[in-house]
């Protein structure tokens, strides 16, 4: 199966005035421009015919796809925040509203497309429906020729930075990540604490954003303070595919857990701490908020580079300890 190259972040279900009807009758102009730009099949970011874990589905999607096309006409909740996700990781994408639809958080100022609010009764050699057609074709195929040349024109941030600002951006530092760091995540004023063990190993970068391999081990919980330790053997499991990292040294990344009963995903946000006069990073600290399977949750993380010759299979976690005192 060829691997998707175009993506779409919209509603698929009715809500006030926009019906179901309207939202399929745009997905089917949405697939025919892309076809015609040189995209291929295209998909919304929750549709997977084999995985049942919708929220994975779009987590993955939405950091995978190389270019989004986005519709916010009458800001649906769940667009909006797939938008933020995909914005937040300054990843390609193209905004389209119908015209009734006033523009909110400043979303003018990226790349857009508008269409009209009758677009469904239109002929297709009317010209408010040419006008759209060739205007978001137009803009498609640009985007496709910079994806084909892995140019940074794709960049959402370029439609608003100065270029000076811009090149700030996208330079970001040259960190050096690899390492083995032990980590914990705590809620704040509930006593919950769980911490572990994880490998990071440097696999691209491109300006901020890094397609890294973090792989994490889970090995205790404390479920209050009052409650005793409790060891996984063997540790859970957990992995990150995508990061960025920006010049001010803050980060941002997202993260999946397989459990016995359950998968969980979530994000991490904060900053990090480099040695002084040197671009290794010591330590990542910020906040993490997560869907355990139904349930969201949120409180601070920790993650602390170890001296890689420690003897691991018996490791005293320091951060744990330090937390209890």
């Amino acid at each position: 199966m060829n691997e998707k190259i175009c993506g779409y972040i919209m509603p698929i279900s009715g809500l006030g005035k926009y019906t179901e009807q309207h939202w399929q009758f745009i997905k089917k102009l949405l697939d025919k421009i892309v076809g015609e730009a040189g995209f291929g099949e295209a998909e919304i970011v929750s549709y997977d015919p084999v995985s049942l874990n919708i929220k994975e589905t779009i987590f993955n999607n939405i950091f995978t796809i190389p270019i989004v096309i986005c519709d916010v006409s009458g800001y649906n909740p769940n667009v909006l925040f797939e938008l933020g996700l995909r914005v937040g990781f300054d990843m390609p994408v193209l905004i389209i509203k119908d015209k009734s639809t006033e523009f909110k958080f400043d979303l003018s100022s990226y790349n857009h497309v508008i269409y009209p609010d009758e677009i469904e009764s239109l002929e297709e050699s009317q010209p408010e429906y040419l006008l759209f057609h060739n205007t978001l074709l137009k803009k498609l195929v640009k985007m496709k020729i910079a994806y084909d040349s892995d140019s940074p024109v794709l960049s959402p941030l370029t439609s608003y930075l100065s270029n000076e600002n811009y090149l700030k951006v996208k330079r970001g530092v040259p960190f050096n990540i690899k390492g083995t760091y032990e980590y914990i995540c705590y809620r704040t004023n509930v006593g919950y604490s769980h911490g572990g063990l994880c490998d990071i190993t440097m696999v691209n970068s491109f300006g901020n954003l890094i397609d890294w391999q973090l792989q994490g081990r889970r090995c205790w919980m404390k479920a209050s303070k009052l409650m005793p330790l409790q060891l996984f053997k063997p540790p859970y499991q957990w992995d990150t595919q995508k990061a960025i990292i920006f010049h001010d040294r803050s980060f941002i990344l997202n993260y999946k857990i397989e459990t016995e009963d359950r998968n969980i995903i979530g994000v991490i946000y904060g900053k990090v701490e480099a040695r002084s006069g040197s671009n290794q990073i010591d330590s990542f600290q910020g906040h993490y908020h997560q869907d355990s399977g139904g349930e969201l949750t949120k409180g601070r993380y920790k993650m602390v580079r170890i001296n890689p010759k420690q003897e691991l299979d018996n490791y005293k976690f320091q951060l744990r300890r330090k937390k209890e005192k």
